[in-house]
């Protein structure tokens, strides 16, 4: 299995940043009475990363106690998920730090809660103007949460499969 330390962390690293981003979009969210529709979608797309990171971690779990158990083939092939998976969550951290940089721009110094009008005004055209990188982050976000997904299945499966053999020998 893929170093399960690394796997462990590369969760834990990206459940943070979620939660930290999380938090700064529920206080714009407060502060402006509403998130708009790229904002709303955002926050969807970090708790899809964090449900599903979660799940890996529970998974991962699960895996470390059946591993040697499994054929030398099935080894081999879990090997490779997990550690597809870290290169997963590897680039899923960096969207995520790139997103929480970008916001944090957005947000400005007197943070998430408009301290007057022309401060509500300026994080307006601050987010304005960071509309196109808001979009490619959900995309990359998204794909990742996609991708996170689909290993986690897989994963899964292996672990039912496995469980199904052993209950009939």
């Amino acid at each position: 299995m893929a170093d399960p330390f690394s796997i462990v962390a590369g969760t834990i690293g990206i459940i943070d940043v979620c939660v930290k981003v999380g938090v700064y979009l529920r206080d714009i969210q407060n502060a402006s009475g509403g998130v708009e529709g790229e904002l709303t979608g955002l926050a969807q797309e970090i708790e899809g990363l964090l449900s599903v990171n979660e799940s890996i971690r529970e998974v991962s779990k699960k895996e470390q106690s059946l591993f040697s158990n499994y054929k030398f083939a099935d080894q081999q092939n879990l090997r490779a998920l997990w550690q597809h998976a870290g290169q997963l969550q590897n680039g899923c951290k960096n969207n995520l730090d790139m997103f929480e940089r970008l916001l944090m721009d957005i947000i400005g110094p007197h943070g998430p809660k408009t301290a007057g009008r022309i401060d509500g005004i300026r994080k307006q055209l601050r987010k304005q103007s960071k509309d196109g990188q808001l979009s490619q982050i959900r995309l990359k976000l998204s794909t990742d949460q996609a991708g996170l997904q689909t290993l986690l299945s897989v994963l899964n499966l292996y672990v039912s499969v496995y469980n199904l053999e052993e209950r009939r020998h």
